[in-house]
C-alpha cells in the first residue's frame, strides 16, 4: 500500500501543465496599470494548477518598492506546510515587458501576469515558460481571506474562462483548516527541487 501511495505522490510532485505552442504573454488579457501598492500585503492561496508545490495552508506576502507610482521591485515570500513542516519559497519581483512581472526564485524565473484582481478580495496569477515546441503553465487563485465569496468565485472563473491555457485545467484546492496549518515547529527554506528531493527521501522510508 505504501508503495502505491509513494508512486502517486511522486506523480504529483512532478506534475506540471504542459501544452503545445509558445507563450504569448503580450496577447493575454491581464490587468492594465497594475497597482503594486494596492496589491501589497498577505494573500491566501485558494487553488493552483498542479506544479512543483505540494504544501497546504499557503500564504504569500507581496512587499513592493514603489517610486512615482511605478513598481521598482518587490519581494514575494510564500509560506506553506508540508508534513507538518513550515517551508518557505521566496522570490524577488521586477517589472518585465508590458504587463509582465518577473518572479525570480533561487532556481527559476517566471514571467507572470495578474489576469484579474480587485486588490482587496481576489487575484488570479498566470505564468508561462516555453521551449521550442511546448510550454509549461502555472496559475494561482489568491484571496485576502482563505475562501472566496460567491461573487469573487464568479469573477475568478470569468477570468479563467478567458485564458485558453487554463480554462480546462484541473485545479488543486489548498486546505487552510486547523489541521492543514498545524506544524511541528520546524521551518525550512526550500527550492522546488530540494523540496521534492526531501519529500522523496521522507516517503522512501515507508517502502
Amino acid at each position: 500500500m505504501y508503495r502505491l501511495i509513494f508512486i502517486a505522490f511522486l506523480a504529483s510532485v512532478r506534475a506540471q501543465l504542459e501544452l503545445e505552442g509558445a507563450c504569448s504573454l503580450a496577447t493575454v488579457n491581464a490587468v492594465e496599470n497594475f497597482n503594486a501598492t494596492q496589491f501589497s500585503g498577505q494573500w491566501f492561496q485558494i487553488a493552483r494548477i498542479a506544479n512543483e508545490e505540494n504544501g497546504v495552508c499557503v500564504t504569500s506576502t507581496f512587499s513592493p518598492v514603489v517610486e512615482n507610482n511605478l513598481l521598482v521591485s518587490a519581494t514575494y515570500n510564500s509560506r506553506q506546510v508540508f508534513n507538518k513542516t513550515e517551508t518557505w519559497r521566496n522570490a524577488t519581483v521586477t517589472p518585465g515587458t508590458g504587463k509582465v512581472l518577473v518572479f525570480t526564485y533561487p532556481d527559476q524565473a517566471l514571467d507572470t501576469l495578474v489576469l484579474d484582481t480587485d486588490y482587496d478580495g481576489f487575484a488570479l496569477l498566470y505564468s508561462c515558460w516555453a521551449n521550442a515546441t511546448h510550454k509549461k503553465v502555472w496559475a494561482w487563485q489568491l484571496g485576502r481571506a482563505n475562501a472566496f465569496s460567491a461573487q469573487q468565485t464568479t469573477n475568478v472563473n470569468k477570468a479563467i474562462e478567458q485564458n485558453a491555457d487554463i480554462k480546462a485545467a484541473q485545479w488543486f484546492r489548498v486546505g487552510h483548516s486547523k489541521q492543514d496549518c498545524q506544524t511541528s515547529g520546524a521551518s525550512v527554506l526550500l527550492s522546488p527541487l530540494i523540496f521534492s528531493l526531501a519529500a522523496y527521501n521522507l516517503l522512501s522510508k515507508l517502502l
